[in-house]
């Protein structure tokens, strides 16, 4: 009698982990990602000209759409400040991804990264009046006579294994207020990815100044980004293998290619 008491109460016990596993398992993944918006990878839909923050678009929104849907999870996406961003992330409490960044040691300490998502080119933006005769770089060591300038809570890490200096002025958050503070001469140098900046300008987010030019950096290989899961969440490593699983999938398809050939002519820049 007692053993039988024991077996039933053994098993109630076991479906309520179950049931508890389950629901873990299934409970939505919740994204954030740069409030700055990150377009042509992520960024508020156009409405008239004005963003309505109701609706996200973009090509790594379109691309965690099928992702999520072939690992059969429920998501949201949110952006936040960046800071804050990776901040929920690194808790785990309440965001458990975000996608759109490059990697470094700090990210690879608190966070599970996917497989690569896309690449980007390494570039800087300078103002044409003050280097009337262009800024020339045989390699990113170059970079050092300079002052430059960045966003506070972007990753530099590319530059900086290039060669580059480590004395960047972050004080800003964001590509319109780093712009002005060349064009009004305070740093000479604004180290930044090309691609979102012309993504940018091209959905009339902002505009870029009159006289500022750009150049590519030598010495510097494509910059791969990724999604992140926070090394915090109970499920973080089962939701890292369902989601590269997806991205494997949609990759070797080539729909990941096709996706995000419909806002970048290279398409992910991913190597073959």
């Amino acid at each position: 009698m007692c053993n039988a008491i024991h077996q039933k109460l053994l098993m109630s016990l076991l479906i309520a982990l179950c049931m508890l596993a389950f629901k873990v398992t299934a409970k939505p993944v919740q994204v954030c990602d740069d409030g700055a918006e990150w377009p042509p990878y992520i960024y508020y839909q156009r409405v008239g000209g004005l963003p309505n923050k109701e609706v996200l678009e973009g090509a790594t929104k379109d691309l965690m759409e099928r992702m999520f849907e072939l690992a059969k999870l429920e998501y949201s996406v949110r952006l936040l400040p960046w800071k804050r961003c990776l901040n929920e992330v690194t808790t785990g409490e309440t965001y458990e991804m975000l996608s759109n960044a490059g990697s470094n040691d700090e990210r690879l300490a608190v966070y599970h990264r996917s497989i690569p998502i896309y690449a980007t080119t390494a570039g800087i933006f300078y103002s044409a009046s003050k280097f009337s005769d262009g800024i020339v770089l045989e390699q990113a060591s170059d970079l050092n006579k300079y002052k430059l300038c960045g966003i506070g809570g972007y990753n530099y890490e590319m530059y900086h294994r290039a060669g580059v200096k480590k004395e960047i002025d972050t004080g800003t958050q964001n590509a319109p207020a780093t712009f002005s503070k060349v064009m009004l001469g305070r740093c000479d140098i604004f180290l930044s990815i090309i691609e979102p900046i012309f993504g940018a300008a091209a959905i009339n987010q902002y505009q870029i100044p009159e006289g500022l030019t750009h150049n590519t950096v030598p010495g510097i290989e494509p910059t791969k980004f990724y999604l992140w899961v926070s090394k915090k969440s109970p499920r973080g490593q089962e939701l890292l293998e369902k989601i590269n699983t997806a991205l494997t999938e949609l990759q070797g398809s080539g729909e990941a290619e096709l996706i995000y050939k419909k806002y970048l002519p290279g398409g992910t820049a991913l190597s073959p």
